[in-house]
This record gives structure tokens, C-alpha cells and sequence, in this order.
């Protein structure tokens, strides 16, 4: 299936959950395919004006608390975990597997993880790929997508799983869970997970208070019609962006660094830049890491 036919079989499912796994509260947004190069994303648009302030997506506390790290932990079996440190890893495998699961255990493919995530995630395939690993060469991002391959490659091996569905696992978790104020535990946010980075965003993520937070997207401004919904990942470099979220972006050169030792997102690395004559050197074969 091309990636144009699989987008439009992910907005057709995600169409059958809103509603259930998460709510679109106005008329006024509509889920649909991107017209960019492949067509193969699939994120939210305005069909009609929207007002700054208006919740724009919204889902209930039960549809991402039962798929946050915290969960996966405790539902997932102890002793597999217990082999990974504590913290980020550990919570990453958690819900790698959690995901995973919710996936494998559908077999009508109606899930939300079946049915309305990316079948494949370029970004993580290309780290176990020789000739795409080697067009990172010279930057530091080259032997951040070696160590990647290598961690899905092992928990390959640790869990009896393909690797090719703990590549899915990990692209999955990747790119769309989240942890911030508004989600305090890292988990899977079905409906918030839908709008893509920018850097002066349109949205924010929102939670409501109370015994059982559900959190919600709201407009930071005037939303035009045809304009799609965004918020933002973070203060990103071409680094993170490729390998967690798989695009990269000239405007990020001012964040990135080269051969520095320091994460290209961390503001005291930022004196060390890319400029944009340096991007054929920094990413020569950019196309084959596009989600």
C-alpha cells in the first residue's frame, strides 16, 4: 500500500474514533492526509474560522493514563523490566511494549494503535540501515542512529519479538508520546498526538484539574481556515528532530552542533552552528529519513 492510500486509511479510522478514544468538540477541524511530498501524514485543519482559546481536541484521562509509562510499567511483566535502569529507558521499553501489544492484540486492527498509527517509521527503519546510517556521516547524529539500531536490535533478541515490530514500537513511542505539565506521566495522547511541530504554534496541550485530569488542545490564537493545527515539540536541533520525530528543518540550524559533545538542544551548545551552506555535509540524503 503507498503511503497516500495508508494515510487515507488512517484518517478514515481516526474518523471512527473521535468520538470514543478522543473527541473533536467543534465542527470547525477536521482530520485529513497532508498535501506534502508523499502524502503519507496525516494531521488536524481548520474548515472554518476558529477563535483563540477553543478546544480544538480533547481526551479523556482513561484514554491516555491506560497507555502513559506508569501503566505499561505496572501491567507489563516485572522481570523483563527489571532488566533496564530505572527512568527513561526503562519507561521507553515499558511503553515500546505496552504499545506494541495493543497493536498485536487487535486482530481486527481496530485499535488505535492498529489501526491509527504509521505502519512503518522511516526515522527508526533507516538506523538499521548501513548506507543511511552512513549519510549521517560527520555529524553526531551518525553515531546516535548506530546506537539506536543497536538498542532495537538487542531487545530484538531479549524479547523474541521481530525486529521490525520493536522498530514500529519504538517509532511509535518516539514520535508521539509526550510528558509535560499538562502530561505528567510520558504516555500516548490519542487526538494531541495528530498535530505536528511548529515553531511559533497555533495550540497548546492543556489538562483539567480534578481526581481524573483529561487534557485537551486549545488555540493560542485565531485560526484560519484551511490552516493546520500545531504546537510545539520543544526547542529543537536537526538532531532530536530526526531521530525522534524523523523531519529536519533549515531553521533549526541555528540549534545545531557539530562534533561538540553537547546535545544539540542544549542552549550552551548553541554558539557551535550550522549554517546553511553546511547542510548537503550535515545530512546528504535528507529525503530518506521523511516520515
Amino acid at each position: 500500500m503507498g503511503a497516500a492510500a495508508a494515510a487515507r486509511g488512517r484518517v478514515a479510522a481516526l474518523a471512527r474514533h473521535a468520538g470514543a478514544t478522543f473527541e473533536l468538540p467543534t465542527r470547525a477541524i477536521e482530520i485529513a492526509a497532508t498535501a506534502g511530498e508523499g502524502g503519507g501524514n496525516v494531521t488536524l485543519f481548520a474548515n472554518a474560522r476558529v477563535g483563540r482559546n477553543a478546544r480544538v481536541v480533547e481526551t479523556p484521562f482513561a484514554s491516555w493514563a491506560t497507555r502513559s509509562a506508569t501503566f505499561a510499567e505496572r501491567a507489563g511483566p516485572r522481570d523483563f523490566l527489571a532488566a533496564f535502569e530505572p527512568g527513561t529507558v526503562r519507561e521507553t521499553v515499558a511503553l515500546m511494549m505496552h504499545t506494541l501489544s495493543e497493536k498485536k492484540a487487535d486482530e481486527s486492527a481496530s485499535s488505535y494503535a492498529a489501526s491509527c498509527l504509521p505502519e512503518s517509521f522511516r526515522f527508526v527503519d533507516a538506523c538499521l540501515n548501513e548506507a543511511d546510517v552512513q549519510a549521517l556521516a560527520g555529524t553526531e547524529t551518525e553515531s546516535r542512529a548506530r546506537s539506536r539500531g543497536e538498542f532495537v536490535r538487542k531487545l530484538s533478541a531479549m524479547s523474541k519479538i521481530p525486529v521490525a515490530d520493536i522498530a514500529w514500537a519504538l517509532g511509535a513511542v518516539s514520535s508521539r508520546a509526550m510528558k509535560s505539565a499538562a502530561v505528567p506521566e510520558f504516555a500516548l495522547v490519542p487526538g494531541c498526538d495528530l498535530l505536528d511541530h511548529h515553531p511559533q504554534p497555533n495550540c497548546e496541550v492543556r489538562r483539567d484539574g480534578g481526581s481524573t485530569p483529561d487534557v485537551y488542545v486549545a488555540t493560542t490564537r485565531d485560526i484560519a481556515p484551511g490552516e493546520a493545527l500545531t504546537i510545539s515539540y520543544g526547542n529543537l536541533g536537526n538532531d532530536r528532530a530526526l531521530r525522534m520525530y524523523g523531519f529536519s528543518d533549515a531553521a533549526f540550524f541555528k540549534n545545531d552542533t557539530r562534533r561538540s559533545g553537547v546535545h544539540p538542544s542544549n542552549e550552551s551548545a548553541f554558539a557551535k552552528t550550522l549554517d546553511a551552506q553546511s547542510l548537503d555535509e550535515w545530512l546528504p540524503d535528507r529525503s530518506s529519513w521523511c516520515r
